[in-house]
């Protein structure tokens, strides 16, 4: 399946930059935070 999840060390080539880790899971986009675990604001 496309969308197994890799349980394990994998390689990935990326360019130079800032990256941010997701540690909470939520993620859309993992393993890099995309903001989901932080709270919505009310307007």
């Amino acid at each position: 399946m496309a969308d197994d999840v890799v349980k394990g060390p994998y390689l990935m080539v990326m360019n130079p930059g800032v990256y941010f880790w997701c540690s909470c899971g939520g993620s859309k986009t993992p393993p890099f935070c995309d903001g989901s675990h932080a709270p919505k604001k009310k307007k």
